[in-house]
């Protein structure tokens, strides 16, 4: 099974995991990371290692970070040689959501990143261009 990680500034992945579990129930292999302005990086690294190290049950961690260029995401990039680790930033809730249904039958980390990369930016939307497409196909 592959592991996942939510890691993120302040509280952000846990409340995305605990909503995601309010919704589809509890997600198996999912942690969460909060990671404080205050935290010293090399606290957040061992913290995270530590973290990656024990979701790993041999097909990797995937790890969904909050945005590219933060230091969330940057620490969890520190790991990607050392570690079977893939990163996407930019989590959502539907990337989350995606993910508890997807889980059970990924195999491969890298395609398991793909789908959910793909899956956060199709639910990312404008609701009132997407009412005029409809009234226009109407």
């Amino acid at each position: 099974m592959i592991g996942v990680v939510l890691l993120s500034h302040g509280h952000l992945a846990e409340a995305l995991l605990q909503t995601a579990t309010e919704i589809v129930g509890p997600i198996e292999g999912a942690t969460s990371l909060a990671v404080s302005r205050s935290d010293p990086l090399r606290e957040v690294e061992h913290r995270l290692t530590q973290i990656v190290q024990r979701s790993d049950q041999g097909s990797g961690v995937l790890v969904l970070a909050d945005m590219f260029g933060g230091t969330a995401a940057n620490v969890a990039l520190e790991l990607v040689g050392r570690h079977r680790l893939e990163v996407v930033t930019g989590m959502n809730l539907p990337m989350v959501l995606k993910l508890s249904t997807s889980l059970d039958d990924a195999t491969e980390l890298g395609a398991l990143a793909q789908l959910l990369k793909f899956y956060g930016q199709r639910n990312v939307v404008v609701a009132s261009e997407l009412l005029k497409e409809r009234e226009q196909d109407a």
